[in-house]
């Protein structure tokens, strides 16, 4: 059976994330069902760490990249549309650019923006980032 939290420590990135993503891919979880769900806390606090330098740009892609792709994680029902576009602008440097703690702070903003909003409100214009 699936341990909820190998996901919950992969969703804060709790450890090295080589470890996370094979605790997760050892772990039971059927195919397709939500084990956790991902969402603006989540990466709030990721981006906290970025910011205090205790993860790299590199892990940083690198984990949105798994969370982005990995079943059994959902997303913060509500808030799919920013949640989705903050894990695909991280997880995709070669499109988007590197991360930057300059992006990582407009990224703090805007979700704590969204937090201040119901569930569902959260408007936000793509060219903002």
């Amino acid at each position: 059976m699936y341990e909820p939290r190998e996901y919950q420590a992969l969703t804060d990135l709790n450890g090295n994330i080589a470890d996370l993503a094979c605790a997760v891919r050892d772990s039971k979880a059927s195919g397709g069902e939500e084990v956790v769900a991902f969402g603006r806390k989540n990466a709030i606090a990721v981006l906290e760490k970025f910011v205090a330098g205790h993860v790299s740009a590199d892990e940083i892609s690198e984990w949105a990249e798994l969370i982005h792709g990995l079943d059994g994680i959902g997303i913060e029902k509500g808030f799919e549309d920013i949640v989705l576009k903050f894990l695909f602008e991280v997880s995709t440097p070669e499109i988007c650019g590197r991360v930057s703690v300059e992006l990582a702070r407009r990224w703090i903003a805007r979700l704590r923006e969204c937090g201040q909003a119901a569930e569902g409100e959260c408007k936000f214009d793509i060219g903002w980032l």
